[in-house]
């Protein structure tokens, strides 16, 4: 059987597009708009990316500190001064108090447990709390710590600094120390943020010490067997910052907004905003685990397949 030309290119069009779709849609695009808080202006912000438009849309009860996403697409945030847990609602632009801690007690970073059921907070020299975001009751989960920046890793490992020189395993049940790795912070500056980065499988950590030698971003392996000062961000003063699960961090320095390249070892230098504390992306902007080669190479070699048997067997 003889197919015309125009049916030749349209069959191996297909396979050619049908390849680069499924590749595309394993591929989700990099992130436009990054939420944060900011300590001057006591405001929830969105910052664009590829615009460097920064815009204040809620001004907190306090001054606002760490912020994540729930899975309803609210942000739970807290706040240094006045000490409390709040969530803003995205949709209804309301804000609710969730839970007030002690007298001169301060919130500090905050993270989703991966059930989305319940989220981890810190508060400042007191320890670790959890509240259970449908009842909103509190439970300790570690006690006597300086809790700084908190994160799972894709098998629900949970990691947190405990200090301006200490990072460790968390049992997420119990709140036992499982492991720890000693940083070269001293004092009451060093470790700040912390995120996953699914991409690379490694922990990465800000830390903002008076000693230049050893201020930046540091890179952990999940075994915490050490950490590494990275050579493309020195002397990063910084606090909070997130993965995008593309290979790419965002990170709330003094006063902007980088944009750092795990790959590449490159930092760049955002939207200018002083006083930016902590950043978060909304949960359909993160890629939480990496495209599985094997799958696209069987596609791939399927459609390959397909497009050589059909032109053997009609003539092409």
């Amino acid at each position: 059987m003889k197919i015309p030309s125009l049916a030749k290119s349209t069959i191996l069009g297909v396979c050619s597009l049908t390849l680069g779709l499924a590749i595309s849609l394993a591929l989700p695009a990099a992130a436009s708009t990054v939420y944060g808080t900011n300590v001057s202006s006591t405001q929830l912000q969105t910052i664009d990316t590829s615009t460097s438009v920064v815009t204040s849309f809620f001004s907190t009860p306090g001054t606002p500190e760490g912020l994540t996403f729930d899975g309803a697409n609210q942000i739970l945030y807290t706040t240094a001064n006045t000490g409390q847990l709040a969530l803003y609602n995205t949709s209804t632009h309301s804000n609710s108090i969730l839970f007030t801690m002690g007298t001169n007690q301060n919130g500090a970073y905050v993270t989703l447990d991966p059930s989305g059921t319940s989220a981890l907070f810190g508060n400042t020299f007191v320890g670790i709390d959890r509240i259970n975001l449908s009842t909103h009751v509190v439970s300790p989960l570690v006690s006597f710590a300086d809790p700084r920046g908190m994160a799972y890793d894709n098998a629900g490992h949970l990691f947190a600094i405990l200090g301006p020189n200490q990072l460790s395993q968390i049992n997420p049940t119990t709140g036992a120390i499982m492991n720890s790795i000693a940083l070269p912070s001293t004092g009451g500056a060093g470790a700040n943020g912390l995120a996953f980065d699914p991409v690379s499988g490694n922990l990465f950590l800000t830390d903002d010490a008076n000693n230049l030698a050893v201020r930046g971003l540091y890179r952990v392996g999940t075994n915490l067997s050490g950490a590494t000062l990275l050579a493309g961000a020195p002397f990063l003063f910084a606090n909070g910052l997130t993965a995008d699960g593309h290979g790419n961090l965002y990170i709330a320095e003094a006063n902007h907004l980088d944009e750092y390249n795990i790959a590449g070892d490159v930092l760049t230098t955002g939207a200018i905003d002083s006083g930016l504390f902590d950043v978060a992306l909304q949960p359909s902007q993160i890629m939480t685990g990496t495209p599985e080669p094997g799958s696209l190479i069987l596609l791939g070699t399927g459609l390959v397949g397909l497009a050589s048997t059909l032109r053997r067997r009609i003539g092409f």
